[in-house]
């Protein structure tokens, strides 16, 4: 599998998307190809931007990484660039998303840097702003991409967040989104990003169902950090009598499962094993 960002996935894109970034390179990199999609889609993107130590606008850097984003979509108002004073403030993000919508476009993109606006406000009030966003991605034709440095994310606010993202989130080489039946999960999960998806997987068994499906057709590689996250995340839940079902694994993923003796817990069940 690839490390390119949000390249390496698929309709995920689209909606509430928490981007968790480790470096400023994954970020433009994940961000670049966001906004390549909402291009090619023809929507309006917004970019709202916060002070750059290097300077000039966020549109410029992305194009530096390597985008080649035509200059014809920022003369056309297609791609625009908003300082992130006018997109936090509660509000706000409604009367954005009006103007593009009157401007003609048939949908928009929104895409904020929120690790360093967080830090200007209290965190419920932030947590409003997302919520609102939340809710545009829901009943309009918006989506959006919420990009935070991971280490800067305390546990609490991690899990805060990705409820409000409804589990729709890139982390590293990992993408998980919800499906009607549970969580499908993409890409590959170690130490770098075992603590994402557990909290991820904790947030979706808190949710009233007995069973939990977990998609890891698109799952690539795990290891015995990952494997041991799942046990934790789901360990109240099957003491509770919930049932955890690990669907369609990759052969090496399954090997991997196997080996550690994942599937001998009590309510973990491998369905749809693939063979070599």
């Amino acid at each position: 599998m690839g490390h390119d960002g949000l390249q390496s996935y698929g309709p995920e894109w689209d909606g509430h998307l928490l981007l968790l970034h480790g470096s400023e390179a994954e970020r433009l990199s994940s961000l670049t190809a966001w906004i390549r999609r909402g291009l090619d889609r023809g929507d309006k993107v917004i970019c709202a931007e916060g002070p750059r130590p290097a300077g000039g606008s966020v549109l410029d850097l992305v194009d530096g990484h390597g985008a080649d984003l035509a200059a014809a979509a920022v003369a056309s108002g297609q791609l625009a660039a908003l300082p992130s004073d006018r997109f936090y403030p509660q509000g706000d993000q409604e009367a954005v998303v009006e103007q593009a919508l009157a401007e003609g476009f048939p949908s928009v993109r929104l895409a904020a840097d929120a690790t360093a606006a967080f830090g200007t406000q209290p965190w419920p009030a932030h947590l409003d702003i997302e919520r609102t966003i939340d809710r545009l991605c829901r009943t309009g034709p918006v989506s959006a991409v919420c990009q935070y440095a991971h280490p800067k994310i305390e546990p609490t606010m991690l899990r805060e967040l990705i409820e409000v993202h409804r589990y729709r989130l890139c982390n590293a080489a990992l993408s998980v989104a919800a499906d009607p039946r549970g969580l499908t999960v993409s890409g590959e999960i170690d130490r770098r990003n075992a603590e994402v998806f557990a909290t991820a997987v904790d947030s979706a068994v808190t949710g009233g169902e007995r069973v939990l499906r977990l998609d890891l057709s698109g799952l690539e590689f795990m290891d015995v950090a990952a494997c041991r996250q799942l046990l934790y995340a789901t360990d109240d839940f099957r003491r509770l009598g919930g049932h955890v079902v690990l669907a369609s694994p990759q052969w090496m993923v399954s090997w991997t499962l196997r080996l550690l003796g994942v599937d001998q817990f009590t309510g973990i069940e491998l369905a749809g094993v693939s063979e070599p």
